[in-house]
């Protein structure tokens, strides 16, 4: 996912993640995603939404100057409580 310069700030990216996350806690259990190593912004808004860094992947994705490393992500569901 990406969200054009212009759009920035006013909670676009915040509003397609949220819709994500809600389809995908109807049908999975956690969520992987994988943002650009070295974009501290999208390291920081994967992680105010949940997600955990697991390590890198080098030139992993394609980016308009060649390819860059991956910073994989993952947010797991809450826990249930446990039974009584």
């Amino acid at each position: 996912m990406f969200v054009a310069p212009a759009a920035r700030r006013p909670g676009v990216g915040a509003a397609l993640l949220d819709a994500a996350l809600a389809a995908a806690a109807r049908t999975a259990g956690q969520v992987a995603l994988a943002a650009v190593d070295g974009r501290g912004a999208a390291r920081a808004f994967c992680e105010r939404h949940g997600f955990v860094a697991y390590g890198v992947e080098p030139r992993a994705l394609d980016a308009a100057n060649g390819c860059a490393d991956a910073l994989p992500m993952v947010k797991f569901p809450p826990l249930a409580p446990p039974h009584a």
